[in-house]
Formats: C-alpha cells, structure tokens, sequence
C-alpha cells in the first residue's frame, strides 16, 4: 500500500494531499515531525524486496514535496518502522525495531 501525507488547516480543511511509494505490501508511515521552515519528516517501513522491509524516513518542503528519502536497514525485517522525534538541538531521533529470528 503506498503512504499519504494529508495537511489540514486548525477548521480541518484539507490543504493538500501527498502519496509517496508504490502499492505493494509493506508500505506505511507511522510518524510525523514538523520541520522549522514548514516542512516535515515522517518514517515509517517499506518494502525492499524480497519479502522484507527496512526503515523508511522522507523529508518533504511545505507542500509535501519529497527533497529527499531514505532506507535504512539490515539483514533482518524492519517491520515496525521509524518512530520519529525532534532533539532540542533540532536533530531528529529515529527508533526503529525489527523481527528478530
């Protein structure tokens, strides 16, 4: 399934909506940061083949276009996505878990 991100306004009218990925069976987003100049970070898992999935962090500008995407994994599922969180320096903490056999 591919991931979206949707902006709304405080009367929760729809800005605009994004739809990153492609449909397949391991994608989605399960976290989202607001960056300082309006942008965002959201992470979640995608589908890297072979049946397996890594960590998935995008970056996206004020409109939800995509400045950059990237995986990160190992050789084990990295099923359970990013979780995102912003450091008071302004870095961005990523945790992530992975099916362990």
């Amino acid at each position: 399934m591919a991931t979206s991100l949707l902006k709304v306004d405080s009367a929760w009218v729809q800005q605009w909506v994004q739809v990153f990925g492609t449909p397949g069976p391991l994608e989605a987003a399960n976290s989202v940061v607001p960056t300082s100049d309006g942008g965002f970070f959201f992470g979640g898992s995608r589908d890297v083949g072979f049946n397996t999935a890594d960590t998935w962090i995008v970056r996206t500008d004020a409109l939800g276009n995509v400045l950059w995407s990237i995986d990160i994994g190992t050789p084990e599922d990295e099923l359970y996505g990013a979780k995102l969180a912003p450091a008071a320096n302004g870095d961005l903490l990523c945790a992530s878990g992975w099916n362990y056999q």
